[in-house]
């Protein structure tokens, strides 16, 4: 099977191999030169190159005659521009720390976000570096050992800039990912009384039997050997989705290397393993063969590429026994948020139960497989 899905621009990736419809419609080129003009962008001339298959936005690679950008367009109820200030405001200081991110345009009333109607919006020049990954799917590996290297390298870079900026936490609980419950002593509660904060997550979750769930699948196996340690660790701001398809790559002919770091839609306040957990369950599992009921490949070469890579830069003691507790529980709050946004913006049932069954319980189910524990016993004897 592919790495890799082809999709028009009214189809978006989904939670298998198969495209699905979009969240939102896609952008339009009227639509596109109204945004412009707030730019103060010469609307005429511009063509809509692509559409990203990525869900939970619209957004397009648009020429215009003064040059390439990337529009992206959020409903208003998932993110405001205070939503989108917090990211920018990450974005720029990762610039100072001269990481290489996407420039952020401003509109013509000094914002970098647009709200019109329904929408916000935002404007990015086009980052440097070659998009290998463009239409790479979540849950699918890099394309070598040496890519995922690289990319632990690129980690590494990242947090290190990362460490000293001081924002709190988002205030968004939609499609953030964040690691809050576990911090506590008695996570079911804490996640019970968060729960009931989100009317939507909260009425469809009544009928479900979620709390004997979440503790005897996640919490019940994993608390204990997270809480050993998770208060420790110092906060910083986090990417939240450090995947293949977020990094830009260096041109054909030269060493492959990361060049730009892509969207920060995800990102919160949480601690450096939070990342590396992350992007280990986004490339290290085959977990679109979940939904078969087949048994999954484990790329255990690019995990330990990765980890290798991250270690270069920024080393981390005991970071294969704590990165064992922590990646079968990594995802929770994200999954929840999933939850929510499919059931309280779009009213999609399917995908709901998806995001319930198959990833919140589903992917935690899986780490106390034979395959599973295999995987955290080889992660736990990292670097010994």
């Amino acid at each position: 099977m592919s790495n890799f899905l082809k999709t028009a621009k009214d189809e978006s990736h989904g939670f298998g191999y198969d495209a699905r419809p979009v969240d939102w419609p896609s952008l339009t080129a009227s639509e596109v030169q109204t945004v412009l003009l707030h730019y103060g962008i010469d609307p005429d001339n511009t063509k809509l190159e692509w559409h990203s298959p990525r869900p939970f936005s619209a957004a397009a690679r648009i020429q215009t005659s003064t040059g390439k950008f990337f529009l992206k367009r959020h409903f208003s109820k998932l993110r405001s521009v205070f939503d989108l200030q917090e990211e920018h405001a990450f974005i720029e200081h990762l610039k100072k720390k001269n990481i290489s991110v996407p420039s952020i345009l401003k509109h013509i009333g000094g914002n970098t976000a647009l709200a019109l109607g329904d929408w916000v919006y935002e404007i990015h020049h086009i980052a440097k570096g070659i998009d290998l990954y463009g239409n790479a799917l979540s849950w699918t590996p890099f394309l070598n050992n040496q890519d995922s290297f690289e990319a632990g390298v690129a980690l590494g870079h990242f947090l290190n800039a990362s460490a000293d900026f001081t924002a709190p936490a988002r205030k968004t609980t939609l499609l953030i990912s964040s690691f809050h419950f576990f911090e506590s002593d008695d996570p079911l509660r804490a996640i019970s009384l968060n729960i009931e904060k989100r009317p939507a997550l909260s009425q469809w979750l009544s009928d479900k039997n979620w709390e004997q769930n979440i503790y005897e699948i996640l919490i019940k196996p994993f608390f204990s050997g997270v809480k050993s340690w998770i208060n420790n660790e110092p906060l910083l701001w986090t990417h939240g989705d450090w995947h293949a398809s977020n990094l830009l790559w260096s041109p054909a002919g030269q060493k492959r290397q990361v060049e730009s770091i892509l969207d920060f839609g995800l990102s919160d306040r949480t601690f450096a393993l939070f990342d590396i957990a992350t992007a280990i369950e986004r490339s290290g599992i085959s977990w679109l063969d979940l939904e078969k009921k087949t048994s999954l490949n484990i790329y255990w070469e690019q995990i330990d590429q990765f980890l290798l890579g991250y270690q270069n830069i920024r080393s981390t003691p005991y970071l294969g026994p704590k990165l064992a507790t922590l990646l079968p529980i990594v995802h929770l709050d994200f999954a929840l948020s999933e939850i929510e946004y499919f059931i309280g913006l779009l009213n999609d049932e399917d995908a709901a139960n998806a995001a319930y069954e198959g990833y919140l319980l589903g992917h935690a189910k899986w780490f106390l497989s034979t395959e599973g524990q295999r995987l955290l016993t080889q992660l736990k004897s990292w670097g010994s």
